[in-house]
Parts: structure tokens; sequence; C-alpha cells
């Protein structure tokens, strides 16, 4: 019996339609049965005798029944073309559990760093600038593929952005706009010949599952607690160093000049590539951002990559990297008939809010909004846990490592947190060796400064026998 439902926002049609088919796959209407005629059913439903009509047309469509000249409409026996499981397939259950950026509900503050407040983004302005993309004389390019590159014009801001703020040498050709770090690797992997990478360990384990899966052996050097990065590099074979010379991830070292100088000095000895990650260069507190390493760069060996995930947000998925001159053949093959797979509208959008003052008075408020957080932050743990905790990595970035010193569990020390409603974070992945099992990772970009005093004052009741 087939039931309607005109509240359904799926129409009529559909709905007897799916019915039918469903009864004709279970077997409740047998092979080689007559339907309904169509002003039958019509009466029968309640419904018009278009609305039958439409409803057999999909069926007929589809292959469930055939009409029979003076027979009228008659079910196909499709059993035939029943398809049997293949019993060596097992049934893949799909992982119902959210996102880990995703908090519980029982998570009152959550010391993340990969969430970003929407606090200071200038929605109006963001707005403004769609707006004006949207009326402006390029909206026709909308109804175009995009340039392989990137918009022209934005990349040309990038450029001009990367000369003043950092120092970075380049030609708009050698910029190309990416849709976040994993994009950039994925490229980097297309266009430079398998061989050997160098990592900083602790680092960033994204890299070394996507490098690794493209067929890159993968070294892990080591940064901390002993720094031999630069040594271990030199006596290794790796053609590839991949670093954050300005604010090591998750440390938050800095690499000296002359560090900097030995790594160049090891590109240009080698013919190797020296990707410089400068993931969170606009966020230095004591002092201005470092000039990147590439603007030292005399012999193209260095690919310099930046995002603005930070600086904007994570959900706009625009970044960039400054490839060397050398790799500019080998990228133009490989992706000369690969568009853009970021909106135009995205990128017209951020050109305009770049071409403007607005992006450089942005820039200044959001340093100085994160400072406040990171003072609120680092005097919160001071005050309340003394010389008890050691704060790794000072004056930059939207994160610190903290070394609760009496403990001596990752584990315990998270756990003893969230039964206090406070989410703290472990560094495990980002470790190759065995991992200090006292040090956690305390971010604050998406608290504010009272929730952040509030998460620290929660921390030192969860772990008052450390102190």
């Amino acid at each position: 019996m087939i039931k309607l439902s005109k509240n359904k926002k799926l129409p009529i049609y559909i709905q007897i339609y799916r019915q039918i088919k469903n009864d004709i796959i279970n077997g409740n209407i047998s092979a080689k049965s007559k339907l309904y005629s169509v002003r039958s059913l019509s009466q029968e439903l309640n419904v018009s005798v278009n609305t039958i009509r439409m409803a057999y047309k999909l069926l007929q469509n589809e292959g469930y029944i055939k009409s029979q000249p003076k027979s009228g409409y008659i079910v196909v026996d499709i059993q035939k073309y029943h398809i049997n499981r293949n019993p060596n397939n097992k049934m893949v259950k799909v992982n119902q559990q959210r996102n880990s950026i995703i908090e519980e509900n029982h998570i009152e503050y959550d010391f993340t760093y990969q969430r970003m407040s929407m606090e200071l983004f200038p929605v109006m302005k963001w707005l403004k600038y769609t707006k004006e993309a949207l009326l402006g004389p390029d909206v026709y390019k909308m109804g175009q593929y995009n340039d392989m590159k990137g918009e022209l014009e934005l990349r040309e801001e990038i450029r001009k952005y990367l000369a003043v703020s950092r120092g970075v040498n380049c030609d708009v050709g050698q910029i190309i706009v990416c849709s976040g770090i994993q994009h950039s690797i994925e490229i980097l992997c297309r266009i430079m010949s398998p061989g050997t990478v160098a990592l900083e360990s602790p680092g960033i384990p994204l890299w070394k599952k996507i490098f690794s899966r493209n067929g890159f052996e993968v070294l892990e050097l080591s940064v901390y607690p002993k720094n031999n990065y630069i040594e271990s590099l030199m006596k290794s074979n790796a053609k590839i160093a991949i670093t954050t010379p300005s604010h090591q991830f998750p440390t938050g070292y800095t690499f000296s000049l002359q560090e900097r100088m030995q790594l160049l000095q090891w590109g240009a000895e080698t013919n190797g590539i020296v990707i410089e990650d400068d993931y969170d260069c606009e966020f230095r507190y004591a002092s201005q951002p470092l000039t990147a390493m590439q603007s030292m760069d005399l012999n193209d060996c260095v690919l310099y990559l930046g995002t603005f995930s930070k600086i904007l947000l994570p959900g706009i998925r625009i970044s960039y990297m400054v490839l060397p001159k050398k790799l500019l053949p080998d990228y133009d093959r490989e992706y000369n008939l690969y568009p853009s797979g970021i909106p135009w509208i995205t990128q017209k959008t951020l050109y305009h809010f770049m071409a403007m003052d607005d992006f450089s008075r942005y820039i200044s408020r959001t340093r100085i909004f994160f400072k406040e957080k990171y003072d609120t932050l680092v005097q919160a743990f001071k005050e309340h846990f003394k010389d008890k905790v050691e704060i790794i990595g000072n004056d930059a970035g939207l994160h610190i490592l903290i070394r609760v010193i009496e403990a001596d569990s990752q584990e315990t020390l998270i756990e003893k947190a969230a039964r206090k409603h406070v989410r703290v974070y472990s560094v495990n992945e980002y470790w190759t060796d065995e991992c200090p099992e006292n040090i956690l990772l305390i971010g604050y970009s998406f608290l504010n400064k009272t929730e952040i005093q509030e998460g620290v004052l929660r921390l030192k009741e969860a772990w008052k026998e450390y102190l």
C-alpha cells in the first residue's frame, strides 16, 4: 500500500516512484505483475493523472517496469540481474566519531592551536570586497578556468607583501597559490625527483606522511632536546631539507644566523633544495618578524612556503609557495593543464583586501591581539605554577609547550585536565624518538583572555599534586 505525505518536501510523484521501486526490489510486487492503470491509481491515491504518469515514467526509464500495448505497465524480472555480494569483500564500518577538532560537550576550555577565534576577523570588510569582486569588470572569469598558478593580481600582492614583510626576493611567476599546506606538499612531491628528505624532529607529521606515500625516503633529525639537525644533515645523503627556521614547530626554537647560513651552504654544495616553512611568520611579539632565509639565498636553492590560515582563517584555504627558478620548468610541465583549485571569488576577494591599507592594519591589530593572549597565558602559568612548569617557545606563534617538572605521564596530565573540563594536547605525534613524557602543547588562538585565565586556574586544580 502506497502511503503519501503532502507535508514532506519530496514531490508526490517521487514518493510514489520510490515506494513502488522498493516493493519491486524487495519482492513485494512480483515480476510480470501488472500495475494499476494510471487512472485507477490516481483515483486510489487522490492525485492527478500526470503525477502517476511521471512516477511510472521514472520506473520505466530505470528499467523496473515496461509498457505493453493493451496490457498496461508490467513489472520487469529484475532478479536475473541480481548481484550477489562477494563473500571476500568485507564491509567497512564507517567511523562515526566526531572530528577531533570538534569538541565534546563537557570540554569548557580548549587550548587548541588548530582553531581560530572569529573575534577579530573583519567580516564586513570581507563581505565588501566580495561584493566588489562580483560587481567588478573581471567577474566574467567565474565563467572560465583559473590561472594554473593563481590569479595574477593576487600573486603580485603576495609578492609585494613578502618583499616588505619578509624580505623575500622573487618574480611573480615564481609564486604558486595553493589550497593549504597539504596541497603544497602534494605539488612538491610531483615536481621533485624522489630521493631522501630530511625533516625536523619533533616536527609536523604531515610532511612525513605525504612524502613517504610518494616514494621519498624520510630522515628525521633531532632539533629538541638535542639540536643536531644541521650536523646530521651535513652527514646525510638528503637532497631536500625541510625546516621551520623562524619558529620551529612545535618547540618555538629560532635558527640562528649561523645555522641559516649553514643550511644555505648545504643547498649550494649539494645542489639540494631547502624548503623554508614560514607557517606563522607574522606572530613575533618581542621583535619584528625575522627576515626569511630565502632573502639570503644566492644559489636558487630555497623554496619558501607561507599561508593565510593563521593570519586570516583556516577555512579560507589559501596558502602559497615561492619556487626556486630551477623548479619552474618542472612545475610548468606537470601542471600546465591544471587550473588553480581555489575559487576565483576567494582569490579576488583576498586580492582586494591585500591591495588596500586594511590588510596591513589588520595584521598589526592581529599581532597585538595575540600578543595580549600570549602574555595572559604566560603570566597565568607563572602566577599559578611558579617554577613547577617550564615554558618552552617564547614570544612567537599561537602556541607554547609546557613541561610539568614533577609529572611523568602526558596521558595522566591530559586525563586530569579533562576531568576539570579542560583540553590540553599531547606532543607524541611530533616526535620520532622517545618523546618527553611531561611536555604538553597549549594553544591560545581560540580562547579569549578571560577563558585563558580560567582555563589555567582549572589546570592548577587538576594538577595540584605536581605543585
